[in-house]
């Protein structure tokens, strides 16, 4: 079982790097993107949504008949939880901001990318990224990491320097990482908390759909 537990994991991290690789090799960044190549890569992140879910179909079983019978538990943490995340964000970027520090280029990037393709970016944000990504980040860790708080403060960390390492121009700049690491954190915590996936994937939706129309506005 735990072998098959970090079979599974390793599955998940490579095809989460490898396939955005492989796509940005071959098709127009998102920034020179035309309606072809959007189809394409709305087409590829469902296959993964679906592809991540049948990896881990069993567990999903388990976590769907787990929120048949606590909906309210689940859906009240899951709000409380988004909540944390909107004030961890706040004030992560207050610190960053009181010490000159800029807002990450991810971020930009994201807020650039609002107002030129908004259909796609609304499923990336409000669809996409919280199931990929509470996955990747919580599911892989949480399975592989008994250990509580080693488990949180793991997923934290690696959310966060995932999140800025490819647009790092100097050492101070790796501090962007922090509300990254925060969100990570508060994620983790409530995936721990219920011991269902269905919690922050919850959570992370209704943050993100919050910053969705915040972008868009």
């Amino acid at each position: 079982m735990k072998n098959e537990k970090l079979t599974k994991g390793l599955l998940v991290l490579v095809l989460y790097i490898l396939i955005p690789l492989i796509l940005n090799n071959f098709l127009p960044s998102l920034t020179d993107s035309n309606a072809v190549s959007i189809i394409i890569r709305l087409v590829v992140d469902i296959g993964l949504i679906i592809t991540f879910i049948m990896i881990y179909k069993e567990d999903f079983k388990k976590y769907t008949q787990n929120f048949k019978s606590n909906k309210t538990k689940i859906v009240l943490t899951s709000l409380l939880f988004a909540f944390f995340a909107f004030v961890g964000m706040i004030v992560s970027t207050g610190i960053l901001n009181a010490l000159s520090i800029k807002e990450s280029t991810n971020n930009l990037i994201i807020t650039h990318l609002y107002g030129m393709i908004p259909m796609y970016m609304m499923f990336q944000t409000i669809i996409y990224v919280p199931i990929i990504e509470n996955i990747v980040f919580r599911k892989v860790f949480k399975d592989n990491i008994k250990n509580t708080a080693l488990f949180i403060l793991t997923s934290g960390l690696v959310y966060g320097i995932y999140h800025i390492i490819y647009n790092v121009s100097s050492p101070i700049e790796i501090l962007q990482m922090l509300p990254y690491v925060v969100t990570g954190i508060i994620y983790a915590w409530a995936y721990k908390k219920t011991d269902n996936i269905y919690t922050p994937i919850f959570a992370t939706f209704l943050y993100a759909l919050v910053v969705f129309l915040i972008n868009l506005a």
